[in-house]
């Protein structure tokens, strides 16, 4: 039988046995250990927790900011430690997380220019944006406007503090964070 994944969006206040099951799904398939994995929970405003009746299948974290740079209002949607289980992939839970803050910020939306940003680990986690939304950036050939230049900074400056270079718009990272694929 095949379940309906439910999507709940809720603040970073978890409580702990959803922690727990967060962790022992997360584990296996990036480098951190429990508690850089607990401390990044703290980082994000909200979590997006992916469930199969009453068993969580997987879960994204969230930063929901509202913010100002220069001028020019914003609001920057963080999507990351992102993970779900083998069996529940390809449903399109990223692009439904996506709907479902799009209508629970709807105000913002008219009000703000709306920017989806992530740490993209992978490709796949890439093509994940790169498909689906209208200006993606890196891509081939597309220079980034100075606004959006200066908005780059100010999340990579804010987040990542000296790890984050300017010149590239990257971040340093000391070793390989995901896993190897699982045979």
């Amino acid at each position: 039988m095949h379940n309906k994944i439910h999507i709940q969006v809720c603040t970073n206040a978890l409580q702990e046995e959803v922690i727990s099951e967060m962790w022992n799904i997360y584990a296996p398939y990036y480098h951190y250990s429990a508690e850089s994995f607990r401390a990044r929970i703290q980082k994000n405003t909200h979590y997006a927790l992916y469930w199969a009746g009453s068993k969580l299948v997987g879960f994204t974290g969230l930063r929901i900011q509202k913010t100002k740079v220069e001028g020019k209002r914003f609001l920057t949607i963080y999507f990351g430690q992102t993970v779900v289980t083998d069996g529940e992939r390809g449903k399109g839970l990223i692009n439904r997380t996506g709907l479902k803050i799009v209508s629970m910020f709807c105000r913002s939306f008219l009000t703000r220019r709306v920017v989806f940003w992530a740490d993209a680990l992978t490709y796949r986690a890439y093509l994940v944006f790169a498909k689906n939304l209208v200006d993606c950036y890196p891509a081939a050939g597309q220079l980034l406007s100075k606004p959006m230049q200066r908005l780059r900074d100010f999340l990579g400056q804010t987040n990542y503090g000296d790890r984050y270079c300017t010149n590239t718009g990257t971040v340093r990272t000391d070793w390989f964070l995901v896993r190897a694929p699982h045979m």
